[in-house]
Formats: structure tokens, C-alpha cells, sequence
């Protein structure tokens, strides 16, 4: 399973509110924004944003150039049926970072509560920060979320990680015994 089909399993089979890092609001994140971006036409990027309520307390607080990038369709399709007629206020992205054709220094605000914190592999980590530098303006700003080493959540990712490794060597054990 690909990481696109991962999180449109998660989206289909789990209500957006019932997902371990639903937050009714990002109050922290809304502050942020506000504070490096008091310009309600500053233009903005939710990286993994998806079923957030982010794009709903932005748009509330007056934000006019929002985008909302997600891997997930279902999850973008959660966030617009949430807001009705919002939703055409805010542009939708349904499409992996990694392949996302973002416009050139578009951003001025890159904000990434979801993403990075489970890119693990250096590559993956470069390949984001290439993303990051193509789309955002010179002079803007990234604001990002990520787990401690000792959080549940990246702990639950490494043993993920660690498991789909040891599964994999013994799928290639039993292959190279096979052949």
C-alpha cells in the first residue's frame, strides 16, 4: 500500500474527528499565522492539511489566499463539505508533496502540521525541503510541527518503520531461499 492509499484508507474508514490528532481548532497554529502574517491576504500553504479545522478558523478570521495541500482526496473532500460554500474561498491541492506541481514562489506562508514529522528518511526530508524552497517567496515563512523523539506518535512511526523493515527482510529471506 502507497502512502496515498494509506491515508484514503484512513479518511474512508475513520471520521475526521476520530483520528488521534483531531483538534477541534489549532488555536497554536492560528496564532502563529496571525503573528507572522497579520496581512489577511497573505498568501498561504496548508501542507497535509486535509479534514483540519485550520482552513475554517483562517477563513473566519479573514484570509483570502489560502491553498490546502493534501494526499489525500477524501480528506480535502471532508474539509469542503464541512464548509459549504466556503470552500470555494480556499484552492485544493489533492496531490503527494513530493509530485505536487506548486508555482514558484507563490507562498508566503508554508504551514505544515502533518507532514514532516513522519518523513524519516533523509531523502524524503531533502525532497520536502526542495518543495519548500521552490513554493515559498524569499522572505517568508514555514511554520512547522513536529513530534519530540519521545512522543507517542513518533514512536508508533519508528516501530511502524522498524516492522515494515524486518517484514521486508524476511519476504526477501524467503525469496532468495525460494530462487
Amino acid at each position: 500500500m502507497n502512502r496515498q492509499q494509506h491515508w484514503e484508507t484512513v479518511y474512508g474508514n475513520k471520521a475526521s474527528d476520530a483520528v488521534s490528532w483531531y483538534r477541534p481548532h489549532l488555536d497554536h497554529s492560528l496564532r502563529v499565522i496571525e503573528r507572522v502574517a497579520p496581512d489577511r491576504g497573505t498568501a498561504i500553504l496548508d501542507v497535509g492539511g486535509g479534514a483540519s479545522t485550520l482552513v475554517d478558523d483562517l477563513l473566519s478570521a479573514g484570509y483570502r489566499d489560502l491553498s490546502v495541500l493534501d494526499i489525500s482526496a477524501q480528506a480535502l473532500d471532508v474539509a469542503r463539505r464541512r464548509l459549504g460554500e466556503r470552500a470555494h474561498s480556499a484552492t485544493w491541492l489533492a496531490a503527494d508533496l513530493f509530485d505536487a506541481p506548486l508555482p514558484a514562489a507563490r507562498y508566503q506562508l508554508w504551514h505544515d502540521r502533518a507532514v514532516f514529522h513522519f518523513l524519516v528518511q533523509p531523502k524524503q526530508q531533502a525532497r520536502y525541503v526542495a518543495q519548500l524552497n521552490h513554493a515559498i517567496r524569499p522572505g517568508g515563512y514555514a511554520a512547522m510541527a513536529t513530534f519530540g523523539p519521545r512522543s507517542d506518535e513518533m514512536q508508533r512511526a519508528r516501530r511502524d518503520a522498524l516492522r515494515r523493515r524486518r517484514t521486508g527482510a524476511r519476504t526477501r529471506q524467503r525469496l532468495g531461499a525460494a530462487g
